[in-house]
């Protein structure tokens, strides 16, 4: 069965008063459906979170070499 057949069985099982939503949906997909942008490299990185010690940023280098440890931060 085709995919309209099954649509039209699927709104044929509708209440009527059911009728004009999916008709103002359908006519909104007329144009396709929106493409979603694919976001950039720079967006996602800006999601990212880190959670570390106050002064990781300014001690990196001692963190790196086990001078200083981090501590756990659960």
């Amino acid at each position: 069965m085709s995919t309209r057949a099954l649509l039209h069985a699927e709104i044929d099982k509708l209440p009527s008063e059911s009728l004009s939503a999916v008709h103002a949906l359908v006519k909104n997909l007329k144009g396709g459906l929106p493409r979603r942008r694919k976001s950039s490299l720079m967006a996602r990185l800006k999601r990212v979170k880190f959670r570390g010690p106050a002064d990781f940023s300014e001690n990196l280098d001692q963190y790196l070499s086990g001078e200083k440890e981090l501590p756990n931060l659960r």
